[in-house]
């Protein structure tokens, strides 16, 4: 028999681990950033939408990082996706560390025009630092 999955408090699943990565980055490469983003986004919404966030986080991140480096953070949350990029020795250049209580995920929805107009990219800036965020479609 296999073995039973870890239960919260709430007697509900836990063993779905959502996706997080965190990274030192600098102005190259930053074709790897759209990559990442865009794969984790089209597990969520249509191509389309996962191509502008992805090519959204990469133009965000060239303009924090450009001519220093930083740290990129990328997870999944309930009914969105999150990005935080940070200048190095950018105040409140942390980002925020996810919180297990939000971190748990639902199953995807189909893909239908009604949830893809729920799909927006919010886009908020601070100096030295931004965080992207990608609203998604979940039941």
């Amino acid at each position: 028999m296999p073995p039973r999955p870890v239960d919260d408090s709430l007697g509900d699943d836990t063993s779905h681990q959502p996706f997080w990565a965190h990274a030192r980055i600098d102005g190259t490469a930053l074709d790897v950033l759209i990559t990442l983003a865009r794969a984790l986004a089209t597990r969520w919404v249509a191509q389309d939408v996962a191509e502008r966030f992805g090519h959204s986080v990469a133009l965000e991140a060239a303009t924090v990082v450009m001519g220093s480096d930083g740290t990129f953070d990328l997870w999944e949350e309930p009914g969105r996706l999150m990005c935080h990029i940070a200048r190095s020795g950018a105040p409140g250049g942390t980002a925020p560390q996810p919180n297990p209580q939000r971190l748990r995920l639902a199953s995807r929805t189909a893909r239908t025009n009604t949830h893809e107009a729920r799909s927006a990219i919010v886009v908020e800036r601070s100096p030295g630092r931004v965080t992207l965020s990608l609203s998604v479609p979940f039941e």
